[in-house]
């Protein structure tokens, strides 16, 4: 499917830290925490998904993920 190709694309260019696709995923987790979570401190818990996803993608040995923003969101759900 092309769309899983933009995932796989889109997730490599993250990982490249490109800041297109930077934004482009803090702009799912800025949605995900500012849409429906009522928190005191949005923008840290921003960070702090950021950071940890971040983390994840430089921690990984195996493929990259197919469902990028899927997977994206799973991390920002449970941290």
């Amino acid at each position: 499917m092309a769309e899983d190709r933009d995932d796989r694309d889109l997730s490599a260019r993250f990982g490249r830290e490109e800041p297109g696709a930077v934004a482009e995923v803090r702009g799912w987790v800025e949605g995900m925490v500012r849409g429906g979570w009522r928190l005191a401190a949005p923008d840290a818990a921003v960070q702090d998904n950021m950071l940890e996803l971040t983390v994840t993608m430089r921690a990984r040995r195996g493929p990259l993920p197919e469902r990028y923003r899927s997977f994206v969101l799973t991390i920002a759900r449970h941290t």
